[in-house]
C-alpha cells in the first residue's frame, strides 16, 4: 500500500441486528411483519435492500423489539465501528 492509500473497507452481505419497530402513532409501520420481508437498509449514504428471517417468534408487530437475521441484496462496504 502506498502512502495516502486507503485501506480496503470489509463487505458485510449478512448478519444480525436489534431493531424496535415504530407504531403507527410513533410514525412507523401499521402492520407486522415475518421472514422473507424486504425492507430498505440505509448505511450512510449507501441503500441498499435486504430481506429479513424473524426467528421463532415468526411475526414482529409494531412496538416490539427483536433481533432478526439480514441478507442484504448486494454487499455494502462498512467503515470500522458502523456495523
Amino acid at each position: 500500500m502506498s502512502d495516502g492509500a486507503n485501506e480496503p473497507s470489509p463487505t458485510n452481505q449478512e448478519g444480525e441486528a436489534e431493531l424496535f419497530v415504530l407504531t403507527a402513532k410513533e410514525g412507523g409501520r401499521h402492520t407486522p411483519f415475518a421472514s422473507g420481508y424486504t425492507p430498505q437498509f440505509f448505511f450512510g449514504a449507501t441503500d441498499v435492500t435486504g430481506t429479513l428471517l424473524v426467528p421463532e417468534a415468526g411475526v414482529v408487530k409494531p412496538g416490539d423489539r427483536a433481533t432478526v437475521s439480514f441478507s442484504l441484496k448486494r454487499a455494502v462496504g462498512l467503515e470500522p465501528g458502523t456495523a
